[in-house]
């Protein structure tokens, strides 16, 4: 007590003091010039210093005007200190974790590039070849010669198809770009690849009316894209397909139970169709990668969609599960943390 200031610089730690004595003389210069408020200014500090044992601990500092002379001037202060060492140390631990997903992610990202092209390469070449020994040789095949060409070129171009549709997962994460989105436009335009797909089927798609959200309008675009296109393609045979997209706000006791981040408000969407649906004890199975319900020779696809909305919908911090019937049809609620406005 009887060294004070001094004796507290003794004790700070070497690398915070300089730092420290600027931000503390522009505070007092600052509150010399406004002089006397009703409302003095808080000014916070963060800094090291020593204790009895030898060891640096993190303090927080709130520091404010206690008194000023007949002037105005700043005749002292008053300062609330809080030992946050133990907090510092969680927020360090969480920074360190953070940095190494983010390089995990990068390295990911560069990987699945490097890799998709390094792939392309040679099944470009064994597409090319097979097309020339189509055109060129197919007389002097057999039969037998000319299935199992067929099955190489079949399969090389699925191999392509594959190796797209795994970048496209890979470089979702890497993509926040979030912008003001109005879900009614991005719905309409998630539909018009699909026009001739609807007129085709005499499919029906109802619509209510959808908020605007902060979200990667590309993502949302491709999420509806290919839960809608997923609800034409598994239609029923003879029944034309019905299509709805509904949605409700939901609070956080609503959606507790699935470990999203806390927010105000959360946004669900539904899309249901009465399509083929599908029993419910794969409707987990159903979001993993190249995981297909059917054979190849019945449906198109990769079976990668389910994966990629799955994706999109976790980079935007919410959760998508589905629930089916058999012949019946089948339901994506799709739930993302927001704060919206209608």
């Amino acid at each position: 007590m009887e060294e004070g200031v001094s004796f507290m610089v003794s004790i700070m730690h070497p690398d915070d003091l300089p730092l420290l004595m600027e931000k503390n003389t522009a505070a007092l210069e600052e509150a010399n010039r406004l002089l006397h408020t009703d409302n003095e200014p808080i000014v916070e500090f963060k800094y090291r210093l020593m204790n009895k044992a030898g060891e640096y601990r993190w303090f927080h500092t709130y520091g404010t005007i206690f008194e000023r002379n007949k002037s105005g001037l700043v005749e002292s202060v008053l300062n609330v200190s809080i030992d946050i060492t133990n907090q510092e140390a969680a927020e360090q631990a969480l920074f360190r974790k953070n940095l190494q997903l983010q390089q995990s992610n990068t390295s990911l990202e560069e990987y699945a590039y490097i890799a998709s092209h390094d792939l392309k390469e040679p099944l470009r070449k064994i597409t090319t070849f097979c097309d020339r020994l189509l055109t060129t040789q197919l007389a002097t095949l057999n039969a037998d010669g000319k299935l199992y060409l067929n099955k190489i070129y079949t399969a090389a171009n699925r191999m392509q198809t594959m190796i797209n549709d795994l970048l496209s997962v890979s470089t979702i994460l890497g993509n926040n770009a979030y912008e003001p989105c109005n879900l009614n436009t991005i719905i309409e335009e998630a539909l018009l690849p699909l026009d001739h797909k609807i007129e085709e089927s005499m499919a029906v798609v109802e619509t209510e009316k959808l908020p605007t959200i902060s979200a990667v309008p590309s993502q949302l675009r491709q999420l509806f894209q290919n839960l809608i296109n997923n609800s034409l393609k598994f239609a029923r045979e003879g029944v034309p397909p019905r299509i709805k997209v509904s949605q409700k706000i939901l609070n956080y006791k609503s959606v507790e139970q699935y470990g999203m981040t806390k927010a105000k408000k959360y946004l669900q969407i539904e899309i249901s169709d009465n399509g083929i649906g599908f029993d419910n004890q794969y409707a987990n199975k159903i979001f993993t990668i190249f995981q297909r319900l059917h054979g190849k020779s019945e449906y198109d696809g990769t079976g990668i969609g389910l994966a990629i909305c799955k994706k999109i919908v976790e980079n935007h911090g919410g959760t998508i599960f589905a629930n089916g019937s058999l012949n019946q049809g089948a339901t994506f609620t799709i739930i993302i943390p927001t704060d919206t406005k209608m």
